[in-house]
């Protein structure tokens, strides 16, 4: 018994990092929610919103920033990363919620049907 838990514990200690080294402060998160918006705005004509498509695309995006952004590349990271998740959970959530059919909303985004009525 104590074999096992050993092993459990050690197994634990070695995926739970002792120190996150290059965290972000709230002037990035900032930053980064200030770029989600902007480059939401600017690729939504080009590569859509709320589709399968678009999330990959923007995940995609993000690892490229990392990378070849200077200054604000981390920032720019978290804000492709956040807007990609947002549109691939859109385009699953907006086939279950507009069909029944959880398929259906993969490529095509969420209710584009959608309507408001005034009082």
């Amino acid at each position: 018994m104590y074999e096992i838990r050993n092993f459990f514990e050690v197994l634990l200690m070695d995926l739970i990092p002792k120190k996150i080294e290059g965290g972000l402060t709230l002037t990035d998160f900032v930053i980064a929610g200030v770029l989600k918006y902007g480059e939401e705005k600017i690729q939504t004509g080009i590569i859509g919103n709320g589709t399968l498509m678009s999330g990959g695309i923007k995940l995609v995006e993000s690892q490229i920033a990392k990378h070849y952004v200077p200054m604000i590349g981390k920032q720019l990271e978290v804000a492709l990363i956040v807007d990609g998740v947002e549109d691939i959970i859109t385009s699953v959530m907006g086939g279950i919620q507009n069909t029944g059919n959880p398929l259906s909303g993969l490529l095509g985004g969420g209710n584009n049907n959608a309507t408001v009525e005034v009082i």
